[in-house]
């Protein structure tokens, strides 16, 4: 898994804040930047031959990290595109979270 690592990815958390006007503005900051591993989700094609669309979509993988968890309201960034996470599935024997992410359009 190690030597498959080959994407930089940054990590960024949303950040709400009010302003003068009563409303509340969301920006990200960075939390984390690394290394990850990268596939593209493919889908099965189903009994009636309909697929899912599936193109736009990625699971990750990231070493564990002290001090970070990955969250669903995070933004990821990563091979110059903006993805937002759909799932996230740690795996506590490899030390590793993989985490499925959709590009935003």
């Amino acid at each position: 898994m190690i030597g498959q690592m080959r994407y930089r990815a940054t990590f960024r958390f949303p950040v709400s804040t009010p302003v003068a006007g009563g409303g509340r503005v969301t920006t990200y900051n960075d939390v984390l930047t690394d290394w990850v591993s990268s596939q593209k989700v493919s889908s099965k094609t189903d009994e009636e031959g309909m697929r899912p669309s599936l193109a736009n979509a990625r699971k990750i993988g990231l070493r564990f990290r002290d001090g970070f968890e990955p969250r669903l309201d995070m933004l990821v960034f990563m091979l110059g595109k903006v993805y937002a996470v759909s799932s996230i599935d740690p795996t506590l024997r490899e030390r590793f979270w993989f985490i499925t992410i959709t590009e935003k359009v």
